[in-house]
């Protein structure tokens, strides 16, 4: 078995209408036409998956009897693992929610790097997902990749798309990363650490990261980048 850290997936699959559209991120640019939106994130992020990477699936028996088979065979790909989590709870009470949350950290390993989709599912499932994240990347040593969500109600209603919008080429939605609200979290423990302790791991180790790839493009001439090094080095 592999050494190295697995990249993994999650997505929960809703049990909507879905319309074909293409996804259009910042970073990864335009996906080609998809009916399910966990079509274009693997499609635009899941690039350099190997065998020993995995995306799963977390189903309600509603998503999967609705959606699950069309799904699994579009997505069907050799290079990484496909696997499915079914009879999930819809998530509309307490236990269901907790349910969910021990269903989700349980699939994940020591330092997975992960990519989280949060478009369909109950709605408080984003802030579930961002809270979950950060427990595992205290408890596992995770690195968050990617939030991300699927906004498909910024082409407007969708009952009446194909007449406003007859061609999939031209539904072109925003598929957004979230990634942020959880470095916040991190960025906040990590002060709050600094403040009250002294202890500068956190802070240190996340700006490091952050100016790294600028030290490297720059071969350590960007004076901003420099300064920051220096500073935490210091603390």
């Amino acid at each position: 078995m592999s050494n190295k850290s697995r990249k993994v997936f999650l997505s929960f699959l809703g049990t909507g209408n879905y319309k074909e559209c293409k996804y259009v991120s910042k970073k990864k640019g335009e996906s080609r036409v998809v009916e399910y939106v966990q079509e274009a994130i693997l499609d635009l992020y899941a690039t350099d998956f190997s065998k020993d990477d995995i995306a799963y699936f977390f189903l309600t028996e509603e998503a999967e009897t609705k959606h699950w088979n069309k799904l699994e065979q579009r997505v069907n790909s050799k290079s990484y693992q496909i696997k499915s989590i079914k009879d999930i709870p819809e998530g509309y009470s307490e236990e269901d929610i907790w349910n969910i949350f021990e269903t989700v950290f349980s699939v994940l390993q020591n330092e997975d790097q992960v990519i989280l989709d949060v478009t369909h599912g109950f709605r408080s499932l984003p802030m579930l997902g961002i809270v979950l994240l950060n427990y595992a990347k205290s408890l596992k040593k995770i690195k968050v990749q990617h939030i991300l969500y699927g906004a498909f109600e910024s082409l407007g209603a969708a009952y009446n798309i194909e007449d406003r919008i007859p061609n999939p080429e031209d539904r072109k939605a925003s598929l957004l990363d979230l990634s942020a609200f959880s470095a916040i979290q991190t960025w906040t423990f990590g002060a709050e650490s600094f403040i009250e302790t002294g202890n500068a791991k956190t802070i240190t180790d996340l700006s490091l990261e952050n100016i790294r790839p600028i030290l490297i493009e720059s071969k350590g001439s960007d004076n901003t980048a420099s300064n920051i090094r220096n500073l935490m080095k210091a603390l």
